[in-house]
């Protein structure tokens, strides 16, 4: 009988968690619909039709994240709703997980606000999207360091957590291989350093052995696949000969460094550091005080949880305070700024708990702590090779940062009071995310989407079944989906360019050139070339095309290709020319002043 109250108790963390952010994305997770999803959508109807990666088309990722949404579609239906709930699953597991690890090492009050602010943090991104590979990758990434901190735990003996850990790796690494090679890289390190520091050698011969063998386990099989399916070649040459279209090495490994740099108010960093400096001189000084201890006893995270809740919908409620404040034009570099004092935090406290591991390699408190932060170095460092980096790297960093820092604090008087105040400060910028999420769920090149409360209609299009969109978000689909299914027979392809996927994806379209997804940081310059051989010559029946400005062009030509002439180009000359000649009309131009203008070209017949 006493057993379940404990078992209950240790699961209601878990379960206000969870409320408190299914309740926040209730609000968001069906109310946009960018024109820039779909991608997936798109390759899983090449698949469906017979088609396989790398052999058939390209694809610009490892082959296991799309399978998994292949996989889901045909359980459930290809409904775009279908991987949005999913995505809501997946972000709830993430969340308590990063509870279950946090609270193992902190105080489960801290652990819980902590891991609130993360998973919002996470939630501001203006591109973010209830799934993604990323985010998937991102689960991967947090299950394989468990499964290889279970290992860690006991140095008596090596646990075989470690061949678990190598094959979740190895799974990470076939969703995305830059988050998977940094793990692979990185976890074999903390191996290399743990053992020889323990003077165990034989131990980490062991311990090697188990970890390549989950590893290889997985690679072997996944080579095997590709080799009945005749598509190593192809998927070598696209998984890693074709990495021009991020740029240089140089610049795919160290490129964010800049970017971020470049975005940050020297005078602002140095307020803030020195703000957190007085805090620190403050407890040094008065470091006697024991009082107030039994706060962290009790269990505050209800009040939190409510706290948290009041804040996202209030923000929801009162639509139009937002609009009143200047932070809706800077929240990217307010973001900027958390993203550069996390980073720093992280940094520092890996050199300090390397030193104290290192005086005292027994001590369990500092090789844990010292573990957890390399794996978030590891998070952002891997993100920040998509050419910025990227808040969804932080959703763990963040509130590691912020315990650690918590953490420092001798003197319990002061660090209650420092708690306080970045708790306050940690529910305003909540308020202040949710509401810029509300107006402004979605932008990203050329789309941007309305406010998610102006979202109610629902549209007739057979795979939106379960959306709630706005009305000008309802007009554009439909009037495309009524326009290119008038325009063209079953037989007939439908190209898009260069990311508007869903077009296709909702009117059931699809076009025979190699390479489905021709944007810039996604498609090498022989491809998208060959893309344009394919327009010259197949002549396809409609194109969907989102006609980008000049600066556009210049800026993802800088970011992604070091200044020089994209393939792309090719593409958009074809477009051009072959419009000019009369083999395309303009049937309709979609314009709207946030979004780019989206050309709808019907081809005309001749005799």
């Amino acid at each position: 009988m006493k057993l379940c109250p404990t078992i209950t108790c240790k699961k209601l963390p878990y379960i206000s968690l969870c409320f408190v952010v299914i309740g926040y994305l209730l609000f968001v997770f069906n109310r946009y619909l960018p024109v820039q999803e779909g991608w997936f959508q798109y390759d899983c109807m090449l698949i469906k039709s017979g088609k396989l990666p790398y052999k058939d088309f390209y694809l610009h990722i490892q082959p296991l994240y799309l399978y998994f949404v292949y996989a889901v579609q045909k359980i459930f239906g290809p409904y775009i709703i279908v991987l949005r709930v999913y995505g809501v699953i997946e972000r709830l597991v993430i969340a308590c997980l990063i509870l279950y690890v946090l609270r193992k090492q902190f105080s489960l009050n801290d652990s819980f606000i902590a891991t609130l602010f993360g998973v919002f943090f996470y939630s501001s991104f203006n591109v973010d999207m209830p799934y993604s590979y990323y985010q998937t990758a991102l689960l991967l990434s947090l299950i394989s360091a468990v499964l290889f901190e279970i290992g860690l735990r006991d140095c008596e003996k090596v646990s075989f957590s470690y061949i678990l850990a190598g094959a979740s790796v190895a799974l990470l690494f076939f969703t995305k291989q830059s988050i998977g090679l940094v793990f692979f890289v990185g976890l074999l390190t903390i191996l290399l350093v743990y053992y020889l520091r323990l003077n165990r050698f034989r131990a980490l011969l062991i311990a090697f052995g188990y970890y390549l063998m989950g590893f290889a386990c997985v690679i072997i099989s996944m080579i095997s696949w590709l080799a009945i399916n005749h598509a190593i070649k192809p998927y070598y040459n696209i998984i890693f000969l074709a990495s021009e279209s991020k740029g240089s090495l140089l610049s795919i490994l160290f490129g964010f460094v800049p970017r971020l740099l470049k975005l940050l108010d020297p005078l602002y960093v140095t307020l803030m550091v020195i703000g957190i400096s007085f805090t620190y001189i403050l407890d040094r000084y008065n470091n006697r005080s024991k009082i107030y201890s039994y706060i962290d006893e009790k269990p505050l995270y209800h009040t939190y949880a409510i706290m948290v809740v009041i804040c996202y919908a209030y923000a929801y409620i009162n639509k139009y305070l937002i609009s009143h404040l200047w932070l809706i034009d800077n929240i990217y570099n307010i973001s900027q700024y958390i993203i550069l004092l996390s980073s720093l935090s992280l940094i520092s406290a890996i050199i300090y708990y390397q030193w104290l591991w290192y005086v005292k390699p027994h001590d369990n408190i500092y090789k844990v702590k010292l573990y957890w932060v390399v794996i978030g170095i590891l998070l952002f460092y891997s993100h920040g090779m998509s050419g910025i980096l990227e808040v969804q790297a932080f959703i763990f960093g963040l509130p590691l940062s912020i315990l650690l820092w918590w953490s420092t604090y001798n003197n319990l008087k002061i660090r209650r009071y420092v708690k306080g105040v970045s708790i306050l400060i940690g529910l305003l910028i909540i308020f202040l995310l949710t509401s810029i999420k509300y107006v402004r769920p979605y932008y990203w090149w050329g789309w941007g989407e309305p406010d998610v409360r102006a979202a109610k209609e629902v549209s007739s299009i057979p795979a939106l079944r379960g959306m709630r969109i706005s009305l000008r978000t309802k007009q554009i689909y439909e009037q495309i989906y009524l326009l290119v299914n008038t325009n063209t027979s079953s037989e007939d392809e439908v190209f898009f360019f260069p990311h508007n996927a869903l077009l296709n994806v909702l009117t059931e379209k699809t076009y025979s050139a190699y390479t489905p997804v021709c944007y810039f940081d996604v498609c090498a310059d022989q491809y998208a070339i060959q893309v344009a051989n394919y327009l010259e010559r197949n002549k396809p029946k409609m194109i969907l095309y989102m006609n980008f400005p000049e600066k556009a062009w210049k800026t993802h030509e800088e970011i992604f290709r070091e200044g020089k002439t994209s393939g792309q180009r090719e593409i958009q000359k074809t477009i051009t020319r072959l419009t000019k000649e009369g083999y395309y009309q303009k049937i309709a131009l979609i314009e709207d002043a946030t979004n780019y203008p989206i050309e709808i070209l019907k081809r005309i017949d001749r005799n």
